[in-house]
């Protein structure tokens, strides 16, 4: 059975970051231990499948352009082959520059202060 994985992921990541809003709809109305919990346990889940999607679509398109040089950032690497693959320049580079890291710094246990997730 084949599976395209990054659709796989996808699911995951929207999934769980649903719960984590109800969960933090949970904690505006009532604050308590099980809601604060279930946030965050369904938080840690979507950005983790997050960057599993963006992990697994690379691994579909990675055989269709030149082997990427070396990068010290997953997200630099990821970055320079998407914009290799779909061409993309300009302002929305910069805006993947942005998201990529934020998503890695964050799925790599960093903290990354100066970005809200909402």
């Amino acid at each position: 059975m084949h599976q395209i994985m990054w659709a796989r992921w996808v699911e995951i990541a929207v999934e769980h970051e649903l719960e984590a809003r109800r969960a933090f709809q949970d904690i505006v109305a009532k604050p308590d231990g099980d809601a604060l919990l279930r946030e965050f346990r369904a938080s840690l889940v979507s950005i983790t499948g997050a960057a599993h999607t963006i992990e697994a679509v690379f691994g579909d398109i990675k055989y269709l352009i030149p082997v990427q040089p070396p990068r010290d950032k997953r997200h630099r690497q990821l970055r320079h082959a998407f914009r290799t693959a779909f061409g993309v320049s300009g302002a929305e580079d910069e805006n993947l520059a942005g998201e990529l890291s934020w998503l890695f710094t964050l799925r790599g246990g960093t903290p990354c202060f100066g970005h809200v997730i909402q």
